[in-house]
């Protein structure tokens, strides 16, 4: 059974625990989404709950409600869409933590972004 962690919503844990049910394969895309029932369930939680998680994934282009009281279905491009946005949301946290540290220590964007750059062009 499943095991949410504690101090991060649990409707962003079913979006993430879906997420990672598309990208190995066991919800295919283009296949209709379990219902919101049977997701809740599965999980042992409340049908909204799971629903709020569904939504999370049809704003950001994950799945898709293709006619009213038909189901939700998984874009063919879902894994991809997936991986693009963990990868955003990887890097716009490093950039964040960047920003908060540079800041504490004083430097200007301007100085960090040189910093970046000489720091890019010994990595190439």
């Amino acid at each position: 059974m499943f095991e949410f962690a504690v101090g991060k919503p649990i409707y962003l844990q079913i979006a993430e625990w879906l997420e990672n049910e598309i990208l190995k394969g066991n919800i295919k895309e283009n296949e209709q989404l379990p219902s919101q029932m049977d997701i809740a369930e599965a999980l042992n939680v409340n049908p909204m709950t799971a629903g709020k998680g569904v939504s999370v994934l049809e704003s950001r282009g994950v799945l898709e409600k293709r006619k009213r009281g038909c189901g939700i279905y998984v874009l063919g491009d879902a894994k991809s869409r997936i991986y693009e946005y963990r990868k955003n949301e990887k890097l716009n946290d490093a950039i964040d933590g960047l920003l908060v540290d540079a800041a504490v220590l004083g430097l200007s964007v301007d100085e960090l972004c040189a910093l970046l750059k000489k720091r890019g062009g010994s990595q190439q």
